[in-house]
């Protein structure tokens, strides 16, 4: 069979970069613009190479079409089985396939690494299967090995014996989380929902509620199910290999050729076709008697395309809870701070705002809500935004960009997904560190668009768990530098203060972590947001972070606890300070042992009432500057005293610093914070 072209539409963009490139002259010989290629095979395997020259791990992903989401249960059940049943081969097996060369095994030990810094992960979504790789840029040959031993044909039956019985759930097909506020958790859907909420917001009928359990559907599948969905979709005509890191793209290809042209061509499978968009509208679902949770859900671009960022700027403004029209209007009838994010649907993306109130609501307050969420979108197409709120939500949409893009395994991922389910990854951003300033004439235009566009209503009572789009699990807040297996790139002492430099993934996206010794106990770390500044409303806290793009929250590591914040590198100095201030000793206002315990057993509530949703992670609580639910509250005023009352004198602190900052830059911030004596002390 021949090789097959690149399509018309890719090869007139990249014919036209050339042009363009040509028109410039010795300017675009001196800097390239190093574009993505592609190629088909002869057995109709898909190549994609992205450059991406200033990463510091490469990714290597096998992406399959495996049906759509309206597929009936039993295809689904055998998909999720099938890429299950590959996921846990692949990670038992991770010892037993050897790199194909000593080569690979010496590029890794030169590059300072090991066998763990390889990652492995899989996912299914409405419309795909994928299974990545990524490690050191040194280690594409053993990646590239490693992902054609899960392409080789009848690799799965290897897995699993013919004629066995599995018990499978579908599980939730997850949208691709693209952008969202405060650590919101990833969008999950029941498999029979995605199509459903898709059909609500694109066409002439109202999604169906799903009335499934909370677990999602179970099925028992056979193996033989399962063995036959891969036969017959886990193919090469029906598989997509695409690398993205810091190599030319042209010897990319060539390897893959190597490597994956000797699979068989097989016929690809058949696949339904996607709905077609009506004229927008307004719809909403039908509802509980009582509700909870309201959510409101526009058609929107993808969130990964380029200039986008305007969309996250609004959805800031809107929602923040400083000085957010949509949050002010809504506290007053009792709701909790607004959520919002962005989601990927195929090609498209969805744009939704979650409302959460602390009592149940009746039927009837589901109008009033949405002419408040009108009215606050229609304000802000007469009258922009003062400066001090327009920058505070470019900082806070600046940070939920930078959190999504700050983890290179992620991004890279989402370009497959563009490339595999949104048809072309030409159309995405490709460059993680290029962040958009909207004007704001940009947002009047989008609150205007949201104004006329389609939108779908759903509330639910959050007891119950029947609603087309729900929670999973909450982004886990793992420990401080979990992941930095290596050595500090430098480390020295500051006073009493050690400083260790750590190297991080994003060009201009910073993590500072700084902890004390053993007397800062887990009762410390989850106290000193409630009572650590004392001296300083909660108010002022929330004013600050966000106008400056940070987060806070606990941090623990071995037998030390302190604190842990990320933000853009140009704002270390405000992190360090920041941190000092609430581990600065000093005597704390008589009545705050009392108000603590008080808000501690508050906060327990509240985090007790969410934890299905995390939504205790996905806004900062009242009573506290920062927080997530994984973290003890105590409530006991002992404990309060003993632990919080006073901070030592003597405290021997450390600040770890992962991302791009220099050793002077370091030195200075930590010397300014922890050499000068707080006023007033």
């Amino acid at each position: 069979m021949p090789a097959h072209s690149p399509s018309i539409p890719r090869a007139l963009h990249i014919v036209c970069v050339a042009l363009v490139a040509l028109g410039l002259g010795e300017a675009a010989v001196t800097q390239p613009v190093s574009e993505p290629r592609f190629a088909q095979l002869d057995n109709s395997l898909r190549v994609a190479a992205v450059p991406m020259p200033d990463a510091s791990r490469i990714s290597v992903q096998l992406w399959y079409r495996a049906g759509w989401a309206d597929d009936a249960p039993e295809t689904l059940g055998a998909c999720n089985a099938a890429r299950h049943t590959l996921d846990a081969c692949a990670r038992r097996e991770i010892a037993a396939i050897k790199p194909p060369d000593a080569a690979a095994t010496t590029q890794l030990a030169a590059a300072g690494r090991s066998g763990p810094s390889l990652r492995f992960s899989s996912g299914t979504l409405p419309d795909a299967v994928w299974f990545a790789w990524s490690g050191p840029p040194g280690a594409l040959p053993d990646l590239l090995h490693r992902v054609r031993a899960l392409a080789e044909p009848g690799r799965i039956a290897t897995c699993v014996p013919r004629s066995q019985t599995l018990a499978v759930g579908l599980g939730r097909f997850s949208l691709s989380s693209e952008c969202a506020s405060d650590a919101a958790p990833p969008a999950a859907m029941l498999p029979e929902s995605v199509y459903a909420f898709a059909l609500a917001l694109w066409s002439t009928a109202p999604a169906q509620r799903s009335d499934d359990d909370d677990d999602g559907p179970r099925l028992t599948v056979s193996s033989d199910a399962a063995l036959d969905f891969a036969a017959r979709w886990f193919v090469a005509s029906n598989a997509h290999v695409i690398v993205v890191g810091p190599a030319e793209p042209e010897p990319v290809i060539e390897q893959v050729r190597e490597r994956f042209g000797d699979l068989p061509w097989t016929e690809p499978p058949r696949r339904n076709t996607a709905p077609a968009r009506p004229a927008p509208e307004r719809l909403r679902e039908s509802c509980d008697a009582t509700w909870d949770e309201l959510r409101l859900s526009w058609p929107a671009p993808p969130a990964d395309a380029p200039g986008q960022q305007a969309w996250d700027v609004v959805a800031a403004h809107l929602c923040n809870t400083v000085d957010g029209p949509l949050h002010a209007r809504l506290a007053t009838r009792g709701a909790l701070p607004p959520r919002w994010r962005r989601l990927a649907w195929r090609d498209a993306g969805i744009f939704e705002v979650t409302l959460e109130f602390s009592t149940p609501q009746p039927l009837e307050a589901v109008e009033p809500i949405e002419v408040e969420v009108r009215d606050a979108l229609r304000q802000l197409t007469q009258k922009p935004p003062e400066p001090i709120a327009f920058d505070r939500a470019r900082a806070l949409a600046a940070r939920a960009a930078r959190q999504r893009r700050s983890s290179f395994d992620a991004w890279a991922l989402t370009l497959g997904e563009r490339e595999v389910v949104g048809g072309d990854l030409l159309k995405a951003d490709r460059d993680p560190d290029r962040l958009t300033v909207p004007g704001v004439d940009e947002l009047q235009r989008i609150a205007a668009e949201l104004l006329r566009a389609r939108c779908v209503t759903r509330c639910a009572s959050r007891s119950e768990s029947r609603q087309p789009m729900e929670c999973t699990s909450s982004r886990p807040v793992a420990t401080p530098l979990g992941e930095a297996t290596a050595a500090p790139t430098w480390s020295g002492d500051v006073g009493r203060v050690r400083v260790e430099l750590f190297a991080g993934e994003a060009a201009d996206w910073i993590e500072v972590v700084t902890l004390g010794d053993e007397r800062l106990t887990d009762a410390m770390v989850g106290t000193l947001l409630l009572v650590g500044a004392a001296d300083r409303s909660i108010a002022e806290f929330r004013d600050y972070l966000s106008y400056h793009g940070l987060d806070l929250m606990p941090a623990r590591q071995g037998d030390q606890a302190g604190l842990v914040s990320r933000g853009p590198a140009d704002r270390l100095p405000q992190m360090v300070e920041l941190h000092r201030e609430l581990l600065r000793p000093g005597p704390r206002p008589a009545n705050a042992i009392e108000a603590a315990t008080a808000a501690a057993a508050t906060l327990t509530t509240l985090v007790a009432q969410s934890r299905r949703c995390g939504q205790a992670e996905m806004y900062i609580p009242p009573g506290a500057i920062g927080w997530h639910v994984d973290w003890p509250i105590p409530t006991s005023e002992g404990v309060f005293r003993e632990h919080v009352a006073t901070i030592p004198d003597d405290l021997r602190a450390s600040v770890r610093i992962r991302g791009p900052v220099s050793p002077e830059a370091a030195r200075g911030a930590v010397a300014e914070a922890w050499d000068r004596e707080r006023p007033g002390r």
